[in-house]
């Protein structure tokens, strides 16, 4: 009895090594992320065009503007997170030259939860987002997001993946405890 609860606690063990590097993977390798904060965008981001016609990825409007920093001239269209029209946002050598409309806010959302962070149109559309905003949230003119921006970024805030060495070193994990379920179940029967 002892020996059948040994294999199923090995056998259960490799099976969640074997499934959080799967997912590690997945989560790191192929679903899309924030260029900036690296922050999983599989339930929504922004898409940046660039001159040479790359598209690149951010998580929300903040991130959006912090990708300055990295690309110098980016074209974004995107639409206003409550009534749904199109908001097009132009920059071009580091410099924000066109906003449309140009009454469009970005509120940054409150409590350090940037993917809560909207876009807004107009200022109807504003102010029925704060309505759903969390505690703490801010509401920006796009001109005076992309200005405080396009100051120079902490490097903390730059996300770097997770490296292969550690989803190797699961799997790894996963068959040694595979080959000791397997060794357990023929030496101790």
């Amino acid at each position: 009895m002892k020996l059948q609860l040994w294999r199923m606690l090995l056998f259960s063990t490799a099976a969640v090594l074997f499934l959080t590097a799967g997912f590690t993977y997945y989560d790191t390798y192929v679903v899309p992320r924030c260029e900036v904060c690296g922050m999983s965008t599989i339930y929504g981001w922004r898409d940046v065009l660039t001159p040479d016609g790359v598209h690149h990825v951010s998580c929300c409007p903040l991130c959006t503007f912090l990708l300055v920093h990295k690309y110098s001239s980016f074209h974004v269209e995107t639409v206003c997170d409550y009534c749904g029209r199109e908001i097009t946002i132009d920059v071009e050598n580091g410099v924000l030259k066109k906003v449309d409309p140009p009454t469009a806010y970005l509120i940054l959302a409150g409590s350090g939860q940037r993917k809560q962070s909207k876009i807004a149109c107009s200022e109807e559309c504003k102010d029925k987002l704060l309505m759903e905003a969390p505690p703490g949230s801010k509401p920006l003119t796009v001109k005076e997001a992309f200005r405080m921006a396009s100051e120079p970024v902490r490097k903390y805030l730059l996300w770097h993946p997770i490296t292969w060495p550690l989803i190797m070193e699961l799997t790894v994990l996963g068959i040694l405890t595979l080959a000791a379920g397997f060794a357990a179940r023929k030496f101790l029967k």
